[in-house]
């Protein structure tokens, strides 16, 4: 396991140069994109420019959040799936395999059975689409109550329900986001990752919640930096991927809320420590899957 940076999912704003020299300092080896906003800068300043500082960093680029949802109509599906060869020029130029994408929890008008079969249909074109050219789909839920307001019919808002439907999408190439906090919030356990392998974990999430959470009432915003309270028993889930032989990204995604006030160095510096500890299990240690490389940070050289 290695650890990895998602700076737009913790809302860091830098530039490139900023983000490696950060990313290098802590020991981060792998990044994390947010491809719409990046596709629009290749789009107005072209490929090689918008790429060049990142492709020259000894840093890869672990996995891109796909803009797709996967819910919206057969047209704008339709204008998306157009726009597929461009991410994956783009994706392949930096040495990026892995696209992901979030599974709205709920529909305004299609029952669970229906959503599921749009669901298992359009996962399976992506996919199909995305291993011609050899790289992988990830699939990430919600949790949170607060994601199903305004939508009557739920959907897949639980691990179970993810896992379900991986299974039921027959791709070699497909696999989810295990987000500790949102598997957490969900109801489920560590156990629910018996029966998968390896190569389909895409990358690995982690955040804390509050003593006594609510299920019905907790916002993203509660999602506290890893270790905060042990609340989420993150052991469990390191435990059980070690086991497994993971090898893949380790990122902690706490609400920007909970770092407001600090510098990034610092902001950078508490998520690569976060990362660190959970991957400091000694059972962990001794089975070789993890790629320790936490000694030696750098402090925060803007005293934050």
């Amino acid at each position: 396991m290695y650890k990895n940076l998602d700076p737009e999912a913790i809302g860091l704003s830098c530039s490139q140069n900023e983000l490696i020299e950060l990313t290098l300092t802590h020991r981060f080896r792998g990044l994390s994109l947010e491809f719409d906003s990046f596709q629009r800068d290749v789009d107005e300043n072209g490929l090689a420019h918008t790429i060049r500082f990142l492709k020259s960093a000894p840093i890869r680029i672990s996995t891109a959040a796909l803009p797709f949802n996967l819910s919206t109509s057969e047209g704008k599906f339709r204008a998306r799936m157009v726009d597929l060869p461009k991410f994956v020029e783009s994706a392949k130029a930096l040495g990026c395999d892995t696209f992901f994408v979030v599974i709205a929890p709920g529909s305004i008008d299609q029952p669970y059975h229906e959503n599921f079969e749009l669901h298992r249909q359009r996962i399976a074109e992506l996919a199909e689409s995305l291993n011609e050219h050899e790289m992988q789909l990830g699939l990430s839920f919600r949790a949170a109550a607060i994601h199903r307001v305004g939508l009557p019919n739920p959907f897949v808002n639980s691990p179970d329900g993810l896992v379900a439907l991986l299974k039921t999408c027959v791709a070699n190439n497909l696999g989810i986001v295990v987000d500790v906090w949102d598997w957490t919030v969900g109801g489920g356990t560590a156990e629910l990752l018996d029966g998968l392998t390896a190569n389909q974990i895409v990358d690995v999430r982690l955040a804390d919640l509050p003593v006594g959470f609510d299920a019905e009432t907790v916002e993203d915003a509660d999602r506290l930096v890893p270790g905060s309270t042990g609340t989420v028993d993150v052991g469990s889930f390191i435990r059980v991927l070690s086991s497994m032989q993971y090898k893949g990204p380790v990122t902690a995604v706490p609400h920007g809320s909970q770092l407001d006030g600090r510098k990034k160095d610092a902001v950078v510096q508490t998520l690569a420590e976060s990362i660190d500890r959970a991957l400091a299990d000694p059972e962990e240690a001794a089975s070789g899957a993890v790629e320790s490389d936490g000694a030696g940070l750098a402090a925060g050289a803007d005293g934050a």
